[in-house]
């Protein structure tokens, strides 16, 4: 991956992030659906989601449910 790619790659994280978050928001179930369909083949957004949740989770003071596998 050329630094070109990289920078585009994290602007695609920065900018899915940010839709994530106003999906969580607005209750928008597809497109978060359709973010969590792409962490699947991307680590480091996937990592950030799990930041975004753990945020959500503290800040709501919720039990996060453990993940399966």
């Amino acid at each position: 991956m050329g630094l070109k790619d990289f920078h585009k790659d994290k602007l695609w994280i920065e900018k899915t992030i940010d839709f994530y978050v106003e999906c969580l928001d607005t209750g928008n179930i597809d497109g978060i659906s359709g973010i969590l369909e792409a962490a699947k083949d991307n680590l480091e957004l996937e990592l950030r989601i799990r930041q975004i949740n753990e945020a959500y989770h503290e800040e709501e003071q919720i039990t996060p449910i453990p993940p399966t596998e």
